[in-house]
């Protein structure tokens, strides 16, 4: 047994699968490093059910990540960095019949996609339905629980979007709601 296995299999002994595949939960090492040319994911990264995961070359998910598609997918793009105990979910509980209990209520949500070259900080919570724009960067700790366009940084929870850059201009500009309505008529 090799020693990702050994590790993985002393951390999840005890774990309680709810009838998922232990399988898919672990998914051997060396299966994601054939799958997954040209990315690097640190070996304590969680990739539940990495038929439903696309990730692009170049790409690097950091130590104890952890990405969670149940009935819909998580795109990641080329170059993209995740960084250290980073949750991508791209389901969740439908909690709204109050006859059922919650465990047993319906999974729903949204795919996440993650356009390239985007900088994901150390902690950050990536929710269903969620797509952050080419080059953008999530800082650490932050709540994403909305789409980000391209080129922005957005921090914070829920995260907000501090700074947008400008082609015309060829600089960053400190987000407002000034900004925001500029880039909408598209005079920045």
């Amino acid at each position: 047994m090799n020693k990702f296995k050994k590790n993985m299999k002393e951390i999840y002994e005890n774990v309680n699968t709810n009838g998922l595949n232990i399988a898919n939960i672990l998914a051997d090492h060396n299966l994601l490093v054939k799958k997954y040319k040209k990315v690097i994911i640190q070996p304590t990264a969680l990739l539940i059910d990495p038929s439903k995961i696309f990730i692009g070359e170049g790409s690097w998910i950091g130590s104890y990540s952890n990405l969670r598609p149940v009935n819909n997918k998580i795109i990641i793009g080329k170059n993209v960095l995740i960084a250290q105990m980073v949750s991508i979910i791209s389901d969740q509980y439908d909690y709204k019949n109050i006859d059922l209990l919650i465990k047993k209520s319906l999974i729903k949500g949204k795919d996440v996609v993650i356009e390239d070259d985007v900088w994901i900080g150390t902690g950050s919570i990536i929710l269903p339905g969620v797509n952050i724009g080419k080059h953008s960067v999530v800082g650490a700790g932050s709540v994403v629980t909305k789409s980000i366009p391209q080129y922005c940084v957005a921090v914070g929870n829920p995260a907000k979007i501090k700074k947008r850059y400008s082609f015309k201009l060829k600089k960053w500009f400190k987000y407002s709601l000034l900004i925001k309505l500029f880039f909408k008529l598209n005079i920045l």
